[in-house]
């Protein structure tokens, strides 16, 4: 009985009590804080030391400052005429990309018609690459768009029906943004939420957003999708 005792005292005790502090400190600010920044430089470590050999299959795009203070008339300030996403559509066919994707939200409307016209040629394009484009999960006071909208149900938005375990633990909003018009007819939408953490920053991205009862696919899963 004693020894049983003893052990409880000396051994499970203790390890119960440096479990529970253990616990008690990931919540807190300040071990995230240091958790954030430990992750990114090892990241960088690791980048550095193991790189990861571009995917033949992959290529991405950047808008850097540099395009954006070009003298071309056609680039320059930003947001850039449409017509150049869709000429770039065309270049991405003419190279044969099987899927472009982009993380530029196009959930307005473009005060000359003719831009979205000219972007939206290039979806259409015969034969050419399957086109993702940003949708936003949001709330009502943020713009977002009630589910059973006429806009939203008119564009391209296909849940994931295979899901198993818990739908409420997905990252959830009530509203929801979708590419403007035609747009959202004609291309697939994928998701571009990203929670920051409490540093701002984003490191994680869900793959699944629910809106309502139903989960959509990240802009990254449906463009997966789309390339299988």
């Amino acid at each position: 009985m004693k020894s049983s005792q003893s052990f409880l005292k000396n051994q499970v005790l203790p390890a119960l009590a440096f479990f529970g502090l253990t616990l008690a400190l990931t919540k807190t600010e300040l071990l995230q804080y240091f958790e954030n920044k430990t992750l990114d430089f090892r990241t960088q470590v690791r980048a550095m030391l193991r790189p990861t050999p571009q995917p033949e299959q992959l290529a991405m795009i950047g808008i850097d400052e540099k395009s954006i203070r070009s003298k071309d008339e056609r680039f320059g300030r930003w947001p850039w005429p449409r017509a150049v996403h869709g000429d770039f559509l065309a270049l991405a066919g003419a190279a044969e990309a099987r899927v472009v994707a982009w993380d530029i939200m196009f959930t307005e409307p473009t005060r000359d018609k003719k831009e979205d016209a000219d972007f939206l040629d290039g979806i259409k394009t015969e034969g050419g690459a399957e086109v993702v484009l940003g949708a936003v999960g949001a709330t009502f006071e943020d713009g977002g768009v009630d589910p059973a909208d006429t806009a939203v149900k008119a564009a391209r938005l296909e849940p994931v029906e295979n899901i198993v375990g818990d739908r409420t633990k997905i990252l959830s909003f009530p509203g929801v943004q979708v590419p403007a018009g035609e747009l959202g007819k004609a291309a697939h939408s994928g998701f571009v939420n990203a929670s920051p953490g409490p540093d701002g920053f984003r490191r994680q991205m869900p793959l699944l957003v629910r809106i309502g009862d139903k989960a959509y696919p990240s802009i990254s899963l449906q463009s997966l999708l789309q390339f299988w």
